[in-house]
């Protein structure tokens, strides 16, 4: 089955055509240029790059946050169009559930993954940790799931929550508290380097063994096995929907003036 996926919900973002459970077409994008300016072009290169039409593309992927509106209003916008040309469905992927999938999947493409090296335990545990602007964080808790279509998918336990970090954090350890003793902690995301005295300090102590990641992970390679493993839940272009756990800022704005704030 051939894939197309599309993740806008950082500024970089990617996009990734899976043409076998051996074989893809991945591109990061250019963060000094909108999404908007280059997602044309940028899914031209890949289709060339694959040797492949946008007609033999069986069914679409696209991130739907939590994440930049504007980026995610872009992806969303594009995979609606390209899906609506096509008679296609698409495959709405919760960006929180992306960067968990990568994180478990970090030899993703190899033709290990999926041996029992590469299966999590059963006390590990990621937490998904996201700069959500404002100071803020998008969260979730997951831990590992069902091993299809060459992925181990993630399950959540816990959230998505946004709201300041030290606040989503308290949810989190009462959540982990329930796990028991020896559970593994990765914490992976947007986040981290930012928080990464907070997250040392809250979490140290309560497990028997803490890793923090940092940096951005690209997804659409890993969103493409997803939607292969989550067809189920394509949709029809316009059904899709962004996942926002927070109002825009344009809606908090008017609302704001509204009242003379």
């Amino acid at each position: 089955m051939s894939i197309l996926t599309i993740d806008t919900s950082t500024k970089s973002g990617s996009i990734s055509i899976w043409l076998s459970s051996e074989e893809s077409v991945d591109l990061v994008g250019d963060p000094s240029i909108t999404h908007g300016e280059r997602l044309p072009s940028d899914i031209a290169n890949v289709l060339e790059r694959g040797k492949i039409g946008l007609a033999d593309i069986e069914i679409f992927g696209v991130g739907i946050g939590p994440g930049s509106f504007t980026g995610l209003r872009v992806g969303i916008a594009t995979a609606q169009a390209l899906a609506l040309t096509q008679g296609r469905k698409v495959v709405p992927v919760p960006t929180l559930d992306a960067v968990a999938a990568a994180r478990m999947n970090e030899n993703i493409g190899r033709p290990s993954l999926g041996s029992k090296d590469n299966v999590l335990p059963d006390r590990e545990c990621t937490i998904v940790w996201m700069d959500g602007q404002r100071g803020q964080v998008f969260a979730a808790v997951y831990v590992r799931g069902s091993f299809d279509s060459g992925i181990l998918r993630p399950k959540r336990v816990a959230g998505p929550q946004v709201g300041d970090p030290a606040i989503v954090l308290d949810a989190m350890t009462g959540i982990l508290e329930d796990f028991g003793h020896g559970l593994v902690v990765k914490v992976v995301g947007t986040a981290t380097a930012r928080d990464k005295e907070l997250l040392e300090t809250r979490l140290t102590d309560m497990t028997a063994g803490l890793s923090i990641g940092d940096g951005e992970s690209v997804l659409a390679p890993v969103m493409a096995r997803l939607v292969a493993a989550r067809q189920y839940e394509a949709v029809s272009p316009d059904k899709l929907q962004p996942l926002y756990i927070r109002r825009p800022d344009a809606v908090l704005a008017r609302e704001r003036k509204a009242s003379g704030e």
